[in-house]
């Protein structure tokens, strides 16, 4: 909204009581916006103010058809900073529209308003108060606390829709599509590898918790802006009626519906194998990301794929052991150590558009997860740790179990192998491994399961983890499969012997993950 048609409306509803001069300052006075010393009360942890303008009083005033009240609104400074406006109920029935903070003072602009025009103006009021959600600093996002009335900016809700592709269960959470109007938000300003994506994923938590909500939110904001591009951004959150809400971009699929749906039959080419890689190794550096983030404000020098051979029983080699193997290693001081601990193909999603044709995968859904010090970093213990069963680690079923990064190594493994499995096999395949791991657990309880680890109990009478036969078995037949190439023999080696290694001391990512150069090399020995 602009003056031009500012002037316009005002001159067809009020050309005999203003002259042209007049209509032009009105025009200005209503357009031009000034700050306040009023606070939003909207945006979260910010000294932001209000903008005294009066185009949103003006817009409800002519969709109700009373243009010609304009003129009490100015008079009595009653602007879109005083927006929404408060019911007030007095003794002799009906209702008054007060300030917010001057509740006992009656507005003269709507003293000889019917009833029915003040019900009409508290409505549309809400209409034109829907936020603008903006995009927050490099690790922050904007919290919104809105009103319960207020109207959400969104042209498109998969709620109404009722289509199961458009609404699901998110940890801890519902999560549905929806499309925000490109006037209320700028999140795909500095979406520079993904360019504009139209419609956004909210996640409304199940709970009105403020510490769960605040512990998903502190360990999402860690990478939030582009922060790795193999893990999810999230781009703000708001509060409405007593719940919480994370807004994030629309994944097309997450992987198991990639694999069962969208590409259950995959060309083994190179193309195709190369892709595969690539999210491999995307996937595993995130998840060092995670393992051992580092404040934006050092410099992050080192990298988790340069650490080899076998680790402590925290997953992490010690500083003193990643210099002796050149690692460079920045000081302690903003280096904390984080684990997903709920990751699966669900909690992986796909995004059609992005740097190669095929799509980028990212992990997403961190609500089990932590951040601890390196003090803390290993001794959590996992009784009443909630976990996805097909794919937990074997620590999960120990008595003397521990939740560490070891874990999420574990659960990588186990995705890996099945992304191997659907690429030279497709969806038929994968469910044929499925199968595979369902035999009838001895422990601990008679529960069918498709885990990829069982129980025994050895001659001392201690429990002890093994890699189900069945995994090794489908680990030989990629191996013996004949378009199983010598890269993917090589990756299919880290994942049996680093990633899905029993002992979480011997379990380890990144070190033998293969880079992009050693597979240039396979290509061209085939070639």
């Amino acid at each position: 909204m602009n003056e031009t048609p500012v002037a316009e409306e005002l001159t067809r509803a009020l050309d005999r009581q203003l002259n042209e001069e007049e209509i032009r300052n009105w025009a200005r006075k209503i357009c031009t916006k000034t700050p306040t010393d009023q606070e939003t009360g909207e945006e979260e942890n910010t000294k932001s103010k209000h903008i005294k303008s009066f185009r949103q009083v003006f817009a409800i005033l002519v969709l109700l058809e009373k243009t010609d009240s304009i003129g009490k609104f100015l008079g009595g400074g009653v602007c879109d900073a005083d927006l929404p406006l408060t019911k007030k109920i007095p003794r002799e029935g009906g209702f008054e529209l007060r300030r917010r903070k001057k509740e006992n003072n009656p507005l003269e602009c709507f003293r000889k308003w019917s009833l029915m025009s003040k019900y009409n103006f508290e409505e549309w009021q809400w209409a034109v108060k829907a936020p603008f959600f903006a995009k927050g600093k490099r690790n922050s996002a904007k919290h919104y606390r809105l009103q319960e009335f207020a109207v959400l900016p969104f042209i498109y809700d998969g709620r109404r829709e009722g289509r199961p592709d458009q609404m699901f269960d998110g940890g801890y959470g519902k999560v549905f599509k929806v499309d925000i109007h490109p006037a209320h938000h700028d999140f795909n300003g500095s979406d520079r590898e993904n360019g504009y994506r139209k419609y956004f994923a909210i996640k409304r938590l199940d709970t009105p918790d403020r510490k769960r909500f605040d512990a998903e939110v502190d360990i999402l904001m860690k990478f939030s802006d582009d922060y790795h591009a193999h893990l999810i951004s999230l781009l703000a959150t708001y509060e409405q009626s007593g719940y919480f809400h994370l807004i994030f971009h629309w994944a097309d699929a997450d992987l198991l519906r990639y694999w069962m749906q969208i590409d259950p039959n995959p060309v083994v080419n190179w193309g195709t194998v190369q892709w595969v890689a690539k999210q491999c190794q995307g996937l595993t550096d995130g998840l060092c990301k995670i393992h051992r983030y580092e404040s934006p404000m050092l410099p992050r020098k080192n990298s988790c794929s340069q650490a080899q051979g076998n680790l402590d029983p925290g997953y992490l080699p010690s500083d003193e052991t990643l210099k002796k193997r050149g690692v460079s290693i920045t000081e302690e001081k903003g280096k904390i150590y984080g684990r997903h601990g709920d990751l699966k193909p669900e909690n992986v999603l796909w995004f059609r558009d992005g740097p190669d044709d095929r799509g980028i995968l990212k992990i997403t859904d961190f609500g089990l997860g932590s951040f601890n010090s390196k003090k803390s970093r290993s001794m959590e213990p996992l009784k009443n740790i909630a976990r996805s069963p097909s794919y937990r680690a074997p620590e999960y079923d120990l008595e003397d179990g521990k939740a560490t990064r070891a874990c999420d190594v574990w659960s990588l493994g186990c995705i890996f192998l099945e992304f191997v499995t659907w690429l030279l096999g497709g969806k038929q395949l994968l469910e044929e491994f499925g199968k595979a791991r369902l035999p009838v657990d001895n422990f601990p309880v008679m529960l069918r399961s498709d885990k990829f680890f069982d129980i025994e109990t050895d001659e001392n009478g201690q429990h002890k983890a093994v890699v189900k036969k069945s995994v090794g078995e489908s680990i030989a037949k990629l191996h013996g499969h004949p378009r199983c190439s010598a890269f993917l023999h090589e990756l299919l080696d880290v994942i049996e012997s680093d990633m899905l290694a029993v002992d979480p001391e011997f379990r380890e990512v990144g070190g033998r993950i293969l880079s992009m150069d050693r597979l240039d090399r396979y290509q061209k020995a085939n070639a």
